[in-house]
């Protein structure tokens, strides 16, 4: 009798346990949500939280948060018939407390998400939205403030007026920390297409007309707290396509193609004290067909690379929250924060965003103007430079590319507005190199095949024009010309030229 006491005694703690536990977790999950719909609305200023409701319970709850992108029009309020209605939508998240949501795995919530479509969202939408289950959207949060995400969207089609769209199913994963704003993320989307059919001159039959076809696409990346803000943290990614197919029809009903092959798009932020270094990389190849019985045109091994350097940012946060100001304030006064004049209630604070109508003239207008001048002077103050790194590309066997690098260090506002200053600010270095067998196959590749030959002796006449006054160098089967711009002093191949 003493040991079946016991048990019931000890299986009456775990019970108990077992439910303040979740009583517990139940209380954190709630917390967390509000803390992060003030976090939302904050980061993004044309998002507005319009509902946030909970329905709280021991083991599970509901919480359900409709969300209104963009602002409604000053004065629309009364009237119904006015400018058209904002986008809202929202999701309905369905959450199993823990310490075993669920009964799957230890962890502090189990999280089913369903999205709510507006009222007026199409019934084919509708229809879709319907087949998905509720584990498709699952968000898994552990105590320690660590999520791991699944989105299932299931493959599907829509067709109207002449126009169909298909895809495959996507599949998207995502992990991180919560509270430390650490993310990666990985997607896999198979296929998606559209076709559009057209019929003959009497109406009869139908025919594949234009289309597009997206072949495996692939997206990952990742991105730390720690940054000025959500859009300023360092952060990576990549996405790559095996094939995007094109078909478009001419003029005369002629048919061509194009395809991009192996297409690849690499981005990376990094924020070394205060100072963003931003890097963009695009690589593939292209063919296009002006015609079916027409040679491909081919671009091979492309390689385009972008930099950004040394931009202060802070002072780039200040611009986007000025830009975001009047998305946020739906018509109320712009914060002092955002480095807007602030607008008197009911007042166009579009109009105040950039001046007076008719050229941003007017008090409000000058003292934005001013105070983006000198935002753009603190930037400046950091000599931030621009360059293409690298553009590369093959054509006909041979390769060429080509460089450059823009900055314009310490320069102040007053400078900004004359040229003169501009000229004696600007620093500027570019290199271009191609091939010169180029030379004849861009001179042939024209509309009108008549006037090949004309063209031809065209672009020669400049070349030897360029290589007479030194503005281009031969170097093998390469020509070449490089450019330098400093103090106001502009040379090419190293010999000045005068700026009037």
């Amino acid at each position: 009798m003493k040991k079946a006491t016991a048990v019931a005694a000890a299986a009456v703690l775990i019970v108990g346990g077992y439910v303040g536990a979740t009583a517990y977790t139940g209380q954190r999950v709630a917390r967390a949500y509000g803390e992060q719909m003030a976090k939302m609305e904050k980061a993004y200023n044309f998002l507005h939280v319009v509902q946030h409701q909970a329905d709280k319970g021991l083991f599970s709850s509901t919480y359900t948060t409709r969300v209104r992108m963009g602002c409604l029009p000053v004065g629309a309020a009364g009237d119904p018939q006015g400018a058209p209605k904002p986008l809202v939508i929202g999701f309905r998240d369905h959450v199993r407390h823990g310490p075993f949501p669920g009964l799957s795995s230890f962890g502090a919530a189990q999280i089913d998400s369903e999205l709510i479509l507006p009222d007026d969202a199409p019934q084919l939408l509708r229809q879709y939205l319907a087949t998905m289950k509720p584990e498709d959207i699952r968000t898994v949060a552990g105590y320690g403030g660590g999520f791991r995400s699944a989105v299932r969207l299931p493959a599907g089609e829509f067709s109207h007026d002449g126009t169909r769209i298909d895809w495959a199913e996507l599949r998207m994963n995502a992990s991180g920390q919560i509270e430390a704003g650490n993310v990666r993320y990985e997607a896999v989307w198979p296929q998606l297409q559209i076709r559009r059919t057209a019929r003959d001159k009497e109406g009869q039959g139908a025919a594949v007309g234009d289309g597009a076809r997206l072949v495996n696409l692939r997206m990952a990346g990742s991105a730390e707290g720690g940054g000025t803000s959500v859009w300023l943290r360092p952060s990576q990614g990549t996405m790559d396509v095996e094939r995007i197919e094109l078909r478009f029809t001419r003029a005369g009903g002629k048919v061509g193609t194009a395809q991009v092959d192996k297409l690849v798009y690499a981005t990376e932020l990094g924020i070394d004290k205060e100072l963003l270094d931003a890097k963009a990389r695009i690589a593939g190849n292209l063919s296009v067909k002006l015609a079916e019985d027409a040679a491909p045109f081919e671009l091979k091994d492309i390689e385009f690379q972008e930099s950004v350097k040394r931009l202060h940012a802070p002072t780039l946060q200040k611009f986007l929250d000025a830009a975001l100001a009047q998305a946020g304030t739906c018509g109320a006064p712009a914060p002092a924060k955002a480095g807007l004049p602030a607008a008197p209630p009911g007042a166009d604070t579009e109009a105040v965003a950039v001046g007076e109508e008719g050229g941003g003239s007017g008090e409000a207008g000058d003292d934005l103007a001013g105070r983006v001048m000198a935002m753009l002077g603190d930037l400046l103050s950091h000599e931030p430079e621009l360059s293409v790194d690298k553009l590369a590309l093959s054509y006909a066997g041979q390769r060429g590319q080509m460089s450059y690098a823009l900055s314009l260090p310490r320069a102040t506002p007053d400078e900004l507005i004359g040229m003169r200053a501009l000229q004696q600010k600007l620093r500027l270095r570019a290199r271009l190199q191609v091939p010169s067998g180029w030379i004849d196959k861009v001179a042939a590749a024209g509309a009108d095949p008549k006037g090949a030959q004309a063209r031809l002796m065209q672009v020669r006449s400049l070349l030897d024009t360029g290589l007479a006054q030194g503005w281009v160098l031969r170097e093998g089967e390469q020509l070449v010309s490089e450019l330098q711009m400093d103090g106001g002093t502009l040379a090419v191949n190293g010999k000045p030229l005068k700026l009037r």
